[in-house]
């Protein structure tokens, strides 16, 4: 997160009391009560802060007691603005960000901020329409470009986000930004070699550039050895990984991700010690103050699916109410979360609390509504469906059957496609529908015998891959 422009002097004073008091408890943070102060520059620096540590409901206090000394104050508003879409409440970000819009109707960052909050309430077309006013003011500014395209692909308009990615090159040929997403748009769609293609673009993009950040190059180190890895360039990729380890600092936020990859890596090379000391460390490197909640479970959870693939359950249990914990008190599942919390939803099944599989996996699935393709609602879908047929829920299981069958349909995975086709065909096999059955079961065995399409849409292993 940005904090905007504030005075040295009220920033330093307020940067020091959060560094003596510790962690702020909602409702009863210390630090808000000690400064007492109608002094606009501390609440509105405050309450970015606050934001920053997820803490949302003592943010919008404190930027509500800043904009009630300095009313429509431009970035404690902007501020409050990015609260509400953390918090899920974005007809009330859409309100705000509309009130500024007519006071400042030159704000790129007033239009972009409406654009998502559009795009997270599902209504695509106004979306569309203050994404194209924001780069209609700044047309080089690629933030837009940006999330306009990943919207657009969770919308399932594939064509038109690859031509806003692309969009990017054109803008700037020597920017890295265009390369980066377009090779997220193929990884997407299972292209590893067309995503290989343009991280290495990118690499030389950042290369050329003596300003280039050096967490920016190690991000592109990142996505390089995930893309090799999906190719089954184990060696490579984890010289990859190593080799990034030793050019970030000691305290960089992205030490937890690449040790936690070169886990996996040892993990599928069969090195069960070498992979538990990753993953441990991996665990412990979250642990750092300044990552935020998605990173911390990432690690946890893959800790916890490691041990319960060893048999290790007690070990696995533990790990899992840790990272259940991180999920107390949240109001929404955000799309970076996604694939963590799924995985969350996994280790319960597998543990036996099948109540609180089912609660997160409804959860994920309200994710729909905004991002109706996001290829992780397919395997959540199936999963809940499962948990249904197990309860005898059959209509519910069937209708969540069908839509992960259609998103998998629409991303070209194939075979995934014909695994739910196969549950549908037990799930109606239960309910007494033979017909229903045998048709699902056809169905499942014309895709298999499509020619694979070099898809690779999940870690599941199967041929080919």
């Amino acid at each position: 997160m940005t904090i905007h422009w504030r005075s040295a002097c009220a920033f330093y004073g307020v940067f020091t009391l959060l560094t003596l008091h510790g962690p702020a408890i909602a409702g009863k943070d210390p630090r808000r009560e000690q400064l007492g102060s109608k002094d606009f520059e501390v609440w509105s620096a405050l309450g970015a802060l606050l934001s920053r540590e997820e803490k949302f409901v003592d943010a919008e206090n404190a930027l509500k007691k800043a904009l009630a000394f300095k009313p429509d104050d431009p970035a404690t508003e902007n501020e409050l603005v990015k609260v509400y879409k953390s918090m899920g409440r974005y007809e009330e970000a859409v309100q705000l960000s509309q009130k500024g819009i007519k006071q400042r109707p030159q704000d790129y960052w007033l239009h972009f901020d409406l654009a998502q909050s559009y795009v997270s309430l599902g209504r695509y077309a106004e979306a569309k329409e203050a994404f194209a006013r924001a780069k209609a003011i700044d047309s080089k500014e690629p933030a837009a470009y940006i999330h306009e395209g990943y919207a657009l692909l969770h919308a399932g308009e594939d064509t038109q986000a690859k031509e806003s990615f692309e969009s990017l090159i054109r803008i700037d040929t020597a920017s890295p930004f265009g390369y980066h997403h377009l090779a997220s748009y193929f990884f997407s769609h299972g292209q590893f070699v067309e995503a290989e293609a343009s991280l290495k673009r990118e690499f030389q993009a950042l290369e050329a550039d003596p300003k280039a950040r050096t967490a920016d190059i190690i991000e592109a180190n990142a996505n390089l050895g995930a893309v090799i890895r999906k190719q089954g360039r184990l060696d490579e990729a984890e010289a990859v990984f190593r080799n990034g380890l030793k050019k970030m600092a000691p305290d960089s936020k992205q030490r937890s991700h690449f040790l936690l990859m070169l886990a996996k890596i040892a993990d599928s090379q069969g090195k069960r010690a070498q992979a538990e000391d990753f993953f441990k460390r991996a665990v412990a490197a979250s642990e750092a103050p300044f990552l935020v909640r998605w990173e911390r479970l990432e690690a946890l959870v893959e800790l916890g699916r490691f041990y319960l693939k060893q048999g290790r359950r007690p070990e696995a249990a533990v790990v899992v109410d840790r990272a259940g914990k991180l999920d107390e008190g949240a109001m929404i599942v955000k799309w970076d979360e996604f694939s963590s919390f799924k995985k969350l939803a996994e280790l319960y099944r597998d543990l036996g609390d099948v109540s609180r599989s089912e609660a997160l996996y409804v959860r994920l699935m309200a994710i729909r509504r905004t991002m109706p393709r996001h290829p992780g609602l397919s395997g959540a879908g199936k999963d809940l469906a499962d948990l249904y047929v197990e309860q005898s829920r059959l209509p519910e299981a069937e209708d969540l059957y069908h839509q992960a069958i259609e998103i998998f349909d629409h991303w070209g995975c194939w075979e995934e496609e014909a695994v739910v086709f196969d549950s549908l065909a037990a799930a109606y096999e239960k309910g007494g529908k033979r017909q229903e059955a045998d048709e699902a079961r056809e169905k499942s065995k014309a895709l298999r015998a499509r020619p694979f399409n070099g898809r690779m849409c999940t870690d599941r292993p199967t041929r080919d891959r």
